[in-house]
């Protein structure tokens, strides 16, 4: 009895320590996954004329719309990638190697603004969200999710242990709160960490210029046909292909993507990989990060992940006005 009962305190002790060591960075994760958890329906409301367009039946071909975005950034560098959404009304997104996404209008090639990478309201949520600032980003945002998770499991082992203690406002909004926590804190660390990555892309011959995007994006088209959404990710090197990560029309989430490589040169396939054929383990990366960010389980899912995280700062403030009186009691 005693044993267990010096179990509950060290776990406890632990628990309020590390709350209230990291409890700053837990908040500040917490409200800025709060911010983003509705980004895919708010940001183009915010953003009407960045990211919608009219729709049309005859778009501009991508070989143009790049070149509108290149000659509206003609220092940017080199073509990073492009994203098209099966959505009629999206603009097309062309990003340079500056970081400044393009958006253009796929019926006119117009370009209707640009943006930094982290830019705007939702963009700088993102950057604050994982510490982009900081310069590593993946090792801070993959430990402090690590500890969070560990904070999670620790306190609500204590609740449990404690079940029959009077339980407050703290304990009862923590219970409820734990699962969808540890769910988010998991997935994030999915991503930080680049557990179940892609298998490596093959080496192509450097041989003549390049296709016409609007042939190789044809042949990748072929073999996904009608994908919700695709990014295309250019060559880095001469040896490197193009890959176009590609949302299968039946992808049974948004982010289960289908992986198509081809030579940029010649438009030979090097390497197709259906979603159904990935990894058991690139599926569970790729589930996580759809998960993640509130891309899986539709509003229902983006509310419990919004509740989740607005509960970071209230079980903050609670638990450390706890600890106070608690402080002031044993001076008294």
């Amino acid at each position: 009895m005693k044993r267990s009962s010096r179990l509950r305190g060290h776990i406890l002790q632990a628990h309020r320590w590390t709350g209230l060591g990291a409890g700053l960075a837990f908040v500040v994760v917490a409200g800025t996954g709060a911010g983003l958890a509705f980004r895919e329906q708010l940001e183009p409301r915010l953003s009407p004329g960045l990211l919608t367009a009219p729709a049309c039946t005859s778009p501009q071909s991508l070989d143009a719309i790049v070149a509108s975005a290149r000659a509206a950034n003609p220092g940017g560098g080199a073509l990073k990638a492009v994203r098209l959404y099966r959505d009629p009304q999206a603009t097309v997104r062309v990003r340079f190697s500056d970081g400044q996404w393009i958006y253009a209008d796929p019926c006119s090639a117009r370009v209707t603004g640009r943006r930094a990478l982290y830019g705007g309201p939702f963009g700088l949520l993102a950057r604050l969200h994982i510490f982009e600032y900081t310069g590593a980003p993946d090792p801070i945002a993959g430990s402090l999710a690590l500890l969070f998770a560990a904070a999670t499991l620790g306190g609500g082992f204590a609740a449990w242990r404690l079940a029959t203690v009077r339980r407050g406002a703290h304990q009862r909004v923590a219970i409820y709160a734990a699962p969808i926590l540890l769910i988010s804190a998991v997935t994030g660390m999915a991503q930080a960490f680049h557990w179940g990555q892609a298998a490596p892309v093959p080496a192509v011959a450097a041989e003549g210029n390049p296709l016409p995007l609007a042939d190789l994006l044809a042949r990748a088209q072929a073999l996904v046909p009608q994908a919700q959404k695709v990014q295309i990710r250019f060559p880095a090197t001469p040896q490197s292909p193009m890959v176009f990560e590609m949302v299968a029309r039946d992808a049974p989430h948004a982010n289960a993507l289908s992986y198509v490589q081809l030579d940029p040169s010649s438009g030979a396939l090097l390497r197709h990989i259906p979603h159904s054929e990935s990894t058991t383990a690139h599926k569970l990366s790729l589930l996580a990060a759809g998960v993640h960010y509130g891309w899986v389980g539709g509003v229902a899912a983006q509310l419990l992940l919004l509740g989740g995280a607005l509960s970071v700062p209230f079980l903050a403030w609670t638990g450390t006005a706890g600890w106070l009186r608690a402080r002031r009691r044993r001076r008294q």
